[in-house]
């Protein structure tokens, strides 16, 4: 064999080589690659809000109409009423315009009344009950300054109020509950 021809055929071997090494990696990598997430609806979130403070503590209504949450800055935080539907333009309401933070809001679960933590009166945390037919009469606060009271959840039937409380003069803290019923009266401190 000639000088040439052997030159010749190792440049036609070499090009051989390297052009079936892309072409396997090519497929080994393709084969390898990691196929991500489809993409569904849940994957693409949609804005409701365009608020300029932050948002914080979230919660709709079980119907699905409505949302309450606090918004604010500097720990002064208010309770904001707006629909949960981005297609519903409503403007938010202010439910709550003391100088304290108001956290934990909880509705109802036929959506009349707001639950939530506010620390107007005790800087450990009160349970407040915000009735919505009558929103501007004003919170009753439900719990009194001697314990840190927070967490506010309604029953499934909506007739007991859930909260966490410690205090210094309790032998245990843990979870308590109000019983809501038209027969009772709501304690007010």
């Amino acid at each position: 064999m000639t000088p040439v021809k052997f030159f010749i055929r190792t440049i036609f071997l070499i090009t051989l080589f390297v052009a079936a090494g892309a072409l396997w990696s090519s497929f080994c990598l393709a084969g390898l690659k990691k196929a991500g997430p489809r993409s569904l609806p849940v994957n693409k979130p949609e804005q409701i809000t365009s608020e300029t403070d932050p948002v914080l503590h979230a919660v709709v209504s079980n119907d699905g109409k409505w949302m309450v949450y606090t918004s604010g800055r500097e720990n002064f935080t208010d309770l904001w009423l707006r629909s949960a539907d981005p297609g519903v333009v409503v403007l938010p309401q202010r439910l709550t315009s003391d100088p304290a933070p108001e956290s934990s809001p909880a509705f109802s679960p036929d959506g009349r009344f707001i639950a939530f933590t506010g620390t107007a009166n005790d800087v450990k945390g009160d349970i407040y009950l915000l009735d919505l037919k009558s929103a501007e009469s004003g919170a009753i606060r439900l719990t009194g300054r001697d314990t840190a009271d927070g967490g506010p959840c309604f029953s499934a039937d909506g007739h007991k109020l859930y909260f966490h409380q410690a205090g210094p003069l309790m032998r245990t803290d843990g979870l308590r509950f109000w019983t809501l019923t038209g027969k009772t009266k709501l304690p007010c401190f």
